[in-house]
């Protein structure tokens, strides 16, 4: 794996910067984990992993959208299980996610925080005091290759953009509104308009299809929630199999309210902090899948943004929920 920070000098110097790190970095690709440049039409580009044996090919896609005149800059980021030669878009690959997620950018200078190994890439931006992240790659399983061969997930700060007026999707980092969220914390910030629903994390589970985490309630979706009643999956809480919640239907004890309370790990050094990994979940508590590999939910006890704490014995850095600085509105990504 390799951990790095920099600056870029604007929006193609980000990109330049990027694709250099995943497919250049001398660490990766000293231990055969570097990223390949696997097929590119116009602005929209798909790279592949090899894994942590480098028997893999995990296909991550981005899209590049520069329109100088509108101010928007981003990326749109799509996974799929095989690259199509002839493909002229990245929803003309195998098995394409069924939506974009984004990350929204600038054309200024911008810090930038990056973790890739060859299973997985995390990227975070700050613009401004904001700070957009994407995760692309493979999560962690708790089943074996057999069993979930392409555990897949593609994480952004936004879902697809949409163009009704009502829609509570971003449509430029600056957008503050309750679509424009971090994946690890849909069901905190729950877009009220139907055209804002476009969830910014999709999964590949067991069956080989895409599922949804969103916050619409509905039984077509699977949901990143911390109620154990709903079916499909959910982000960062127990099995709902390990607690007796007595028939309820709402948990005595809310998952962000006790992210909120928690305080620094006793015992643990002046950096040690508690956390909760993100972990994939059906809603019913009748599977749990795996977790993201080095993200976790973390308490704002004593933390800023750009912080460096301790969480399970890695180095990781804290960063808030896009502009959010609440006492439940910070996460950490491993860098070490």
């Amino acid at each position: 794996m390799v951990a790095l920070s920099g600056t870029a000098a604007d929006f193609d110097d980000l990109w330049t910067k990027f694709v250099d790190h995943i497919t250049n970095d001398p660490t990766l690709t000293n231990a055969g984990e570097n990223w390949t440049q696997a097929w590119n039409s116009g602005n929209s580009y798909v790279f592949t992993g090899p894994g942590s044996a480098g028997a893999d090919t995990i296909c991550v896609g981005i899209e590049k959208v520069k329109d100088s005149a509108s101010q928007i800059f981003e990326w749109n980021i799509r996974g799929m299980t095989h690259v199509v030669a002839n493909a002229t878009s990245l929803s003309g690959h195998a098995n394409p996610t069924p939506h974009d997620v984004r990350i929204m950018l600038a054309d200024m200078q911008m810090p930038y925080w990056l973790s890739v190994s060859g299973r997985r890439i995390i990227l975070v931006v700050k613009i401004s005091t904001y700070y957009e992240v994407f995760y692309g790659g493979f999560f962690l399983p708790y089943l074996t290759p057999s069993e979930y061969p392409y555990p897949l997930f593609i994480g952004g700060s936004a879902g697809e953009r949409k163009t009704d007026s009502s829609s509570s999707s971003p449509f430029k980092w600056s957008d503050d509104v309750d679509g424009h969220t971090n994946f690890l914390f849909t069901d905190e910030y729950s877009p009220s308009s139907s055209y804002g629903r476009r969830t910014s994390g999709h999964a590949i589970g067991p069956d080989g299809q895409w599922h949804v985490f969103d916050h619409a309630g509905t039984s077509s979706l699977w949901q990143w929630v911390f109620w154990p009643t709903y079916n499909g999956y959910r982000l960062g809480r127990q099995p709902a199999s390990l607690i007796d919640w007595s028939g309820s239907p709402k948990n005595p004890i809310y998952a962000p309210d006790l992210i909120e309370r928690s305080r620094q790990a006793l015992g643990g050094g002046p950096n040690a902090h508690p956390g909760w990994p993100a972990v994939l979940m059906q809603r019913d508590g009748a599977a749990v899948h795996g977790q993201l590999d080095g993200v976790y939910r973390v308490s704002a006890d004593n933390v800023s943004a750009e912080s460096t704490i301790t969480v399970d014995g890695q180095t990781c850095i804290v960063f808030p929920n896009i502009w959010r600085t609440g006492a439940k509105d910070m996460w950490a990504m491993k860098h070490a």
